[in-house]
């Protein structure tokens, strides 16, 4: 890399040089009222050199990336591909007049069902959750077999009459794997999608007035990484990887409804 931008800048340096060195003598050509072939090239030259230094450009490596100059310049413009890098490990450096880390799931914290500080579960590790193939319904039409998988991380109950009680997991989807038209209840489900296929993954929101699921009057949407969804109380929704390569996978938040103490 160090020798490639030493070479760019080589190169800058020698077109600038050019254009200089033209542009005099075409001023030069010009002034004793010169109109030459000589001095029409020494112009031309002049011209050239000045694109070819406003193109070249140094191509540094960006953090996270392997990024390299695909080609040449569109309008004057040098694209870049980005190659995405695996993310290695992070080692922390040891502390420095702070607590020591730790690799527990649970804290001292202020609980409001018993109003009091208690050892409560505040981190859900992925390595100890529990993955759950989810059960297919009937319906389905004939090599539409593959199901998501679901894993919980959190199972919150209701701690007081002002705080909700609520569930959070995440769920894969396999390539062209489906998960089945389900109604929420009276609970809130917000989804987020953390990897997908652009544009390959389906939400399915039944339509209204109508009791059970039904595909072809179903809202029916098309998503990619990075984007919510929620559904609300009383409603139907059907989730579905389009995807034949790639799985996606969604964070999920389901808030339960506030119980009745009368």
């Amino acid at each position: 890399m160090c020798e490639q931008t030493a070479t760019l800048f080589e190169s800058a340096s020698l077109c600038k040089t050019g254009f200089r060195t033209h542009r005099l003598r075409a001023r030069r050509a010009f002034a004793t009222g010169s109109t030459t072939p000589v001095a029409s090239q020494h112009a031309q030259f002049a011209r050239h050199a000045a694109c070819r230094a406003a193109q070249i450009a140094p191509v540094l490596p960006l953090f996270g990336h392997d990024t390299r100059a695909t080609d040449t310049r569109a309008n004057g413009v040098r694209r870049l591909s980005k190659k995405h890098t695996t993310v290695p490990p992070f080692t922390p450096p040891p502390p420095t007049h702070v607590s020591p880390l730790t690799h527990e799931s649970q804290a001292i914290v202020w609980d409001n069902s018993c109003e009091a500080y208690t050892n409560v579960k505040i981190v859900s590790y992925q390595s100890a959750m529990v993955t759950t193939a989810l059960p297919i319904a009937d319906g389905r039409k004939p090599g539409q077999d593959t199901v998501a998988l679901a894993a919980q991380a959190f199972n919150v109950p209701q701690a007081s009459e002002d705080i909700p009680g609520w569930i959070s997991g995440h769920v894969v989807v396999p390539p062209e794997g489906i998960k089945d038209a389900e109604g929420v209840g009276m609970c809130s489900q917000v989804f987020f999608v953390g990897t997908c296929q652009p544009k390959s993954f389906e939400l399915a929101i039944g339509a209204p007035d109508e009791d059970a699921f039904n595909e072809e009057t179903a809202q029916r949407f098309l998503l990619s990484e990075g984007d919510f969804f929620h559904v609300p109380p009383n409603n139907i929704y059907r989730i579905q990887n389009h995807s034949s390569q790639f799985q996606a996978k969604l964070f999920w938040t389901i808030i339960r409804p506030m119980a009745n103490e009368d």
